[in-house]
């Protein structure tokens, strides 16, 4: 079986989670969003503030784990 690999992302306000799980479609406009609010909002916070986390995985290894087959029945989940 070949590998089928995948790319997603978290985005960090310091050390909060703001956004996990986004695609590579998703990321951009995610990105994008949480550095507009840092500007237009008046707060402690700056641009500098914001990270994120790239993560590959493997779609195969998702797909064989028990845990997957149990969140997909329950929530409907598809990998695509």
């Amino acid at each position: 079986m070949n590998e089928i690999m995948g790319t997603m992302y978290h985005i960090y306000l310091k050390d909060r989670c703001l956004h996990y799980g986004l695609t590579e479609e998703e990321f951009p406009k995610a990105w994008e969003t949480a550095k507009g609010m840092i500007v237009l909002m008046k707060t402690e916070y700056t641009i500098d503030d914001l990270s994120y986390e790239e993560l590959n995985y493997s779609k195969n290894a998702i797909l064989d784990s028990s845990h997957w087959l149990t969140n997909h029945y329950i929530s409907g989940m598809i990998l695509k």
